[in-house]
């Protein structure tokens, strides 16, 4: 627990990925202090909400909410189109170094050969798992 604590006081970007059949808990209000200023509430579930209104009010008042479904894929491509402007709100000028991991660049790769073999779902999922 206190590794995963010094990590998220460390993050450029927190998650808070809530059910939206069960809201926000205890939990989620426990994590707040730790957590960075950048942040994204992932709505998740939301094909299983009680309503369709969406969220109620949050206590993160600055945080980005994206709706989202993992079992149809609705709100991911946002999702990661709100997790990139938030990283990197003004694209590089070109020749600009940008600081990769090892991990990514394979990813990167791989995703690559996925596309180029007519994998997209596995491209997607390649791309996916760089988060």
């Amino acid at each position: 627990m206190q590794r995963s604590a010094k990590q998220l006081r460390q993050a450029d970007l927190a998650l808070f990925v809530v059910d939206a059949a069960l809201g926000w808990t205890r939990c989620h209000d426990e994590l707040i202090d730790l957590a960075p200023a950048r942040r994204i509430v992932v709505w998740n579930k939301v094909d299983l909400a009680p309503t369709a209104a969406g969220p109620p009010a949050l206590p993160l008042e600055d945080a980005l909410v994206v709706p989202t479904c993992a079992v149809d894929q609705r709100g991911i491509g946002r999702l990661l189109d709100a997790i990139a402007q938030t990283l990197v709100p003004e694209e590089p000028s070109e020749g600009t170094a940008i600081p990769f991991r090892v991990r990514h660049v394979e990813l990167l790769q791989q995703a690559l050969q996925a596309i180029e073999q007519d994998q997209p779902s596995f491209a997607r999922a390649l791309l996916q798992a760089m988060f």
